[in-house]
């Protein structure tokens, strides 16, 4: 399925109507783009899943996300009636350095705001691109290898307060490599997923090349709604 436009959406829902009436089940939506445009979208189709035989939502910080446990979950045949979603907002499947820029901004924007939580979750999304965890200390990364792992260049300023910041977060610290966990993503659903089971994603920043991204676009029914006006 070709990428839609969020003011398409509604039109969209009455065409998975006909596609269930027709035994064809869609188990993966991705919503991508400015993150309350993209809430508002999922929304509605949360609604619209459950408006029939009910269910239950999962819901999961992809902030704060063990990508590996998600998946477990979702290949889980569950004992519940209706309809399981696993929506994950803020998903970090789609990262890479070709977003690591667009994520730091948020970095400082955040730091600037002095929103630390905020700050934290950004930071740990901004190091998981590279693999690298809480403990990883920035300030002591060359720009040379910066460049390498980022793909733009280190910023002038100290960065010594990122780590201090860390020190102090409760937020799980630890590393993660997205293209790993993205790749058994793509061999869970080559090999099917429970009938029941839904995974829902939105994330503001996403890499078109990454593996996930195409398999879904070129092999599985997907909804992808840019969440853009």
């Amino acid at each position: 399925m070709s990428l839609i436009k969020r003011t398409e959406l509604p039109a969209q829902l009455k065409q998975l109507e006909q596609t269930a009436i027709d035994g064809e089940c869609i188990q993966i939506y991705l919503f991508f783009g400015e993150r309350f445009l993209c809430r508002e979208a999922a929304d509605s189709l949360e609604e619209h899943l459950l408006s029939g035989s009910g269910g239950v939502v999962n819901t999961i910080d992809g902030d704060t996300e063990d990508s590996s446990k998600t998946l477990g979950q979702l290949m889980n045949f569950s004992l519940l009636p209706g309809t399981q979603i696993f929506r994950v907002t803020d998903s970090r499947l789609f990262h890479s350095k070709v977003v690591a820029a667009t994520i730091w901004k948020k970095v400082i924007q955040a730091h600037d705001a002095k929103k630390d939580t905020a700050c934290c979750k950004h930071l740990l999304s901004f190091l998981s691109i590279a693999g690298l965890g809480a403990d990883d200390q920035l300030h002591e990364i060359s720009a040379s290898q910066w460049d390498k792992l980022f793909a733009f260049a280190k910023p002038t300023e100290s960065l010594e307060w990122t780590t201090d910041l860390l020190k102090n977060i409760s937020l799980p610290k630890n590393k993660s490599n997205t293209a790993d966990i993205a790749g058994r993503y793509v061999e869970a659903f080559k090999k099917g997923v429970p009938p029941n089971n839904i995974l829902l994603l939105t994330a503001e920043a996403v890499d078109k090349r990454k593996q996930l991204f195409t398999y879904i676009k070129k092999k599985v029914w997907l909804l992808t709604v840019p969440c853009r006006y």
